[in-house]
Parts: C-alpha cells; sequence; structure tokens
C-alpha cells in the first residue's frame, strides 16, 4: 500500500476493513449499525427505517407472500433492535421467514446463535452462521486481546476502564490499551455521551463473549471480583451523597446479573449486591420496587445481617405502598433473625424504626418514643439509624399532638442527615420538618423546608418525593388562605404519588387527610373537586410554577394560619 501511495500520488483506495489499516494519509469512515426505527411508530414509519427495509427484503426474498403489517411491524422492530441493527444478522434471521412466523424467530433469539444460520451454499464460510463471524473475528485477537474480550461479556451495560480492569484483573493502563484496540476492531462501541468515557458490546458480541467466558469457566470468578470491585465503591458503606444514586443507576444494568453469579458461589455477597441496588428502589414505582426485592429475598435465604436489613427494607417498601399485614410478617421475620445472627447491618432506617411506626399505627405512640430514646441513648447506633430515631420521636410526637417536641425531633434528624451527607433520605427529612411547622403555624421554616426539600428531590430524580413535595407546598398554600391553590397542588401530587403507587406512612396519610378536608371545607365541595380535576392536568413544569408561587411568597405573619388553631400564631408569641 505505502509503495503504491508513492508511485501514484494521486491513487484512491476505498478499502472495507474491520479496523484502520493504520497507513499514512488514512481517513477512517465508520458504519454504524442501521437504524431501527421508532416502535411507537408502526407501520408508516418503520416501512422506510434501514433495518427493518432490509430485513423485509431478505425476507420476502425467503418467502414472496411475506407482507409487513400491524400485526408484524411491532415484532420485527423488536427483532432488529435485539440485533443491534446489524445487517447480516438480520439477513440471517430474515431467512428463517422461509419456515418461521416473526414471533417465532424473535423468541428464537434467546439462542440466537442457533437461530443466525444461513442454508445459502454461495455464502462464504464464515459468514454462514454470526457465530462463524465472531469466531473468525476472535481467532485475530492475540491472546490478552482474547481473554479480555471474553471477561468482558460479564458487563450487561456500558461500563469504564476502571470497571474492565477489575473484570479483566489487569491494570487500567493495560486495560485501556486493549480496550481501544477492540474497540478500533469494532468489538466494543465507544460512549462519550455525559462527559464519561464509557465502552459498551452490542448485545450479540456479548452474547458471544459470555459463551467463551462460560466454556472457559471463568464467568463465576469473573462476576465475583467485579461484584466486590463494585461494592467497594458503591456498597452500603458508600456516603449516601446524591452521587451514590446517579452512581448507582450508571451501574445498575452491570450489578445485577452479578447477584446470580454471586450467589452460586457467595450468598451474602450477593445479598450485599442487592443491598448496593436497592438504594435505587425507593426512586421506583413501588409494584417495581416490591416485586423484584421480594424475588431477591425469597431466593438468597442465608442467614446473615445483610438478609436482616434486606427484609427490613422490604417491610418499609411495604408499608409505604399500603401493605401493612404483608410489612409486618417481614418485620418479624427481620426481627427473629436479628436475634438469631446478633446484629443488623448499619445501613437504613433500621428494625426497630419500622416497628415504631407500626407501633404509632396501632395507637402506641408513647411505646414508639421509648423504642427510640432507648436506641439513642445506646450511643452505638450509625448515623443514618439516629436520623431514623429522631424521625421516629418526631412522628410520634405529632400523633400525640405535642408538635413543639416533634419540630425538635425532626430538627435534630435533619441537622443530623446534613452532617453525614445522607442526601438519598434528606429530602424527607426536610418534608418532616416542614410538615411540623406547618403544624404549628411558623410557615417561615415550613416555606424553607420545603424548597430545599424539592430540590434535593428534583436533583435524586424522585418522583415519589417530588410529589409529597408538592402536597406540602398545598399544606402551606392552604395555611396562607389560598385553597384554590392549594387544590390544585393537591390534585397533581395525588395524581403523580398514585402513578407511584407509594401512598406514605400512614401518619403521613391522615396529615393529608386533614389538609384535603379543611380545604375542601373552605371552598365547598363542586368548587374542591373542579380545582382537583385542573390541577391533574398539570404537567411537571406547571406544579412547580404553582407551588413556587407559594414558596416566593413574602413571609408576612399577618398572613399565616395555623391549621392548629389551638396553638398560638407565630405573631402571637
Amino acid at each position: 500500500m505505502q509503495q503504491l501511495r508513492r508511485s501514484c500520488p494521486d491513487l484512491g483506495v476505498l478499502a472495507a476493513s474491520r479496523e484502520p489499516l493504520g497507513v499514512a494519509g488514512e481517513q477512517v469512515w465508520r458504519l454504524d449499525p442501521l437504524s431501527v426505527g421508532d416502535s411507537d411508530a408502526c407501520f408508516d414509519a418503520a416501512n422506510v427505517a434501514p433495518a427493518v427495509q432490509l430485513f423485509v427484503e431478505r425476507a420476502r426474498a425467503a418467502r414472496s407472500s411475506f407482507a409487513l403489517d400491524d400485526d408484524t411491524c411491532p415484532t420485527i422492530i423488536e427483532t432488529c433492535r435485539r440485533l443491534d441493527g446489524l445487517p447480516l444478522a438480520i439477513e440471517l434471521a430474515a431467512a428463517r421467514v422461509a419456515v418461521l412466523s416473526p414471533s417465532d424467530i424473535l423468541q428464537g433469539l434467546d439462542d440466537r446463535f442457533r437461530m443466525l444460520r444461513s442454508r445459502d451454499p454461495t455464502t462464504e464460510q464464515r459468514q454462514q452462521t454470526m457465530r462463524a463471524v465472531l469466531d473468525w473475528s476472535r481467532d485475530l485477537l492475540d491472546l490478552d486481546e482474547r481473554a479480555t474480550f471474553a471477561r468482558l461479556g460479564i458487563f450487561g451495560n456500558s461500563f469504564t476502564v476502571a470497571a474492565a480492569a477489575a473484570a479483566a484483573d489487569v491494570s487500567e493502563a493495560d486495560v485501556a490499551d486493549v480496550i481501544w484496540s477492540l474497540a478500533d476492531k469494532s468489538l466494543l462501541v465507544v460512549d462519550t455521551t455525559g462527559g464519561i468515557t464509557r465502552y459498551r458490546m452490542l448485545d450479540t458480541v456479548r452474547a458471544y463473549a459470555r459463551t467463551l467466558s462460560d466454556r472457559d469457566g471463568e464467568a463465576t470468578k469473573v462476576a465475583g471480583r467485579l461484584a466486590r470491585w463494585y461494592l467497594a465503591r458503591l456498597g452500603p458503606d458508600r456516603v449516601r451523597d446524591r452521587s451514590l444514586v446517579s452512581d448507582i443507576r450508571a451501574e445498575l444494568d452491570n450489578m445485577r446479573p452479578l447477584v446470580e453469579f454471586a450467589a452460586a458461589d457467595d450468598v451474602e455477597l450477593a445479598q450485599q449486591l442487592v443491598a448496593a441496588i436497592s438504594v435505587d428502589t425507593a426512586f421506583q414505582p413501588a409494584d417495581v420496587s416490591i416485586s423484584g426485592l421480594s424475588r431477591y429475598v425469597d431466593e438468597l435465604t442465608a442467614p446473615t445481617s445483610t438478609r436482616v436489613g434486606l427484609l427490613t427494607w422490604l417491610a418499609a417498601l411495604l408499608i409505604l405502598g399500603g401493605q401493612v399485614s404483608a410489612a409486618e410478617a417481614r418485620l418479624r421475620e427481620a426481627s427473629l433473625l436479628r436475634s438469631q445472627v446478633g446484629a443488623e447491618p448499619p445501613w437504613g432506617a433500621g428494625v426497630d424504626y419500622w416497628i415504631g411506626v407500626l407501633l404509632i399505627e396501632g395507637g402506641g405512640s408513647d411505646a414508639a418514643i421509648n423504642l427510640a430514646e432507648s436506641a439513642l441513648s445506646r450511643g452505638d447506633l450509625s448515623a443514618v439509624r439516629e436520623c431514623a430515631m429522631h424521625n421516629l420521636i418526631g412522628e410520634a410526637a405529632t400523633d400525640l399532638g405535642d408538635m413543639h417536641r416533634s419540630v425538635q425531633a425532626f430538627q435534630a434528624a435533619l441537622e443530623r442527615a446534613l452532617m453525614c451527607g445522607d442526601d438519598v433520605n434528606l429530602a424527607a427529612d426536610h418534608f418532616n420538618l416542614a410538615f411540623a411547622a406547618v403544624r404549628i403555624g411558623d410557615l417561615t421554616v415550613a416555606t424553607q423546608q420545603v424548597r430545599q426539600g424539592l430540590t434535593v428531590a428534583t436533583e435524586l430524580g424522585s418522583s415519589r418525593n417530588v410529589a409529597e413535595g408538592i402536597s406540602l407546598a398545598a399544606s402551606v398554600a392552604s395555611a396562607r388562605g389560598h385553597c384554590d391553590t392549594a387544590a390544585r397542588l393537591l390534585g397533581w401530587s395525588s395524581q403523580e404519588l398514585q402513578a407511584t403507587g407509594y401512598q406514605g406512612t400512614p401518619a403521613e396519610r391522615r396529615a393529608e387527610d386533614e389538609v384535603r378536608a379543611r380545604t375542601r371545607r373552605e371552598l365547598g365541595n363542586d368548587a374542591y373537586e373542579q380545582e382537583l380535576a385542573a390541577g391533574r392536568t398539570l404537567d411537571v413544569a406547571g406544579s412547580f410554577e404553582l407551588a413556587h408561587s407559594v414558596l416566593m411568597m413574602a413571609d408576612d405573619p399577618r398572613a399565616y394560619e395555623s391549621v392548629l388553631p389551638d396553638r398560638p400564631r407565630p405573631a402571637d408569641r
């Protein structure tokens, strides 16, 4: 090539290659997979998507009567998506239309290397099956590249160089060179969105790499090594700051598959992985969170302190989802196991907090306060657990009508959370104090706390916390006498909370019912229902704008209205 360029300086060569040729003057044009199209746009838009066009063209060559219609369109789009838009894979799949329906082809992709094969004798041998294509590509790798390629198949989604080093069991510097080489050879895709370089395999390539790792007997070892690496960085010992949630979300698809691998070799390691993953469940719909965690709890039954924490967190989700009876059963199981193993993990609110929540629900607020004070007096609680116990005192004091003690307890919980950097529960801590402040008529504090809590909830991406914050803004509006605005905010927040499936604790539900009753009484039934309906039509931006109009009002003590008429107003104190 170099000799040709020297002899013929105006010579141009167009070469197809899986990697750059590395010659002077080379300009690389990477060919991306074919566009699949939008499944929501069936059927016309999909008809022009290149991947679907190729599938239909090859399917009609195999069976002339094949037609793309409203029934087959979604299946074909999903098939092309599962095949990453790879032309050869799509051609091989479409050829199966001669003997299989599109839905059977899609289902057959669970074992894609049996499905993706050609019977055309004129096709070059290495292109007759997807496995042959990938075998050929792998055979061109050196030994280090082969080993790393197989180990990277453990990832379920994109990964960083540091994570790849942990999986491959080599230094970051060494693995970086291999990763760049694999990317050049089109075996890895480079993703630079978000300002952080990550790498991923196409699904078909990942499935092939996983078969290599399984064949070599390395999969479990690689998974265990990677699981421990993730736990060291994202596990329960990590400070629960705002970046923790986003960091876990970025790795969820990588961490979840490791649970099954770890369970085969080290059940407690698998449980700890679930504990780390479960930080994100607080930000998912209740049914998704409860079903997902229930499956892990039912499968990973080794009697460990970590299991105590998982049972407790499941009970918490059940309580917040309104399934109190099921929660009681899980709490009893957690309490019994704690007595057997002699400990519970330091993360999470803990068994005693949620027992206390149920005590309050059953009329045992005094007992809940005693439980919390006894735990605090021992002096051996984690910072997160201390916050929980102060919150328990605040909730019980609210139930007893001792709002000044409630404010003090919620203030102590918030200060402790800010001190230890527990951002995961910080929005709830702000809202607890805001709720108590509304009850005593201190709308200055209430407004400040709702603002701050909404800021945290928005940054964390917690739909539930955002809806709770808007509900508290409704309480502030109602206390200021703006009941029409309060009703609209309640309409939006109740609709959003219903969508998440969370109902809050029994005490939180009672508090919202009080605001609803007061607002309905002030407006009258018809006007109240009209404002609720108007609130349900708001989008997120509209609800925030409406809440902002309340929260940014001048703090004029003369405008305050206490929702506790037997309590003095701030102007009178």
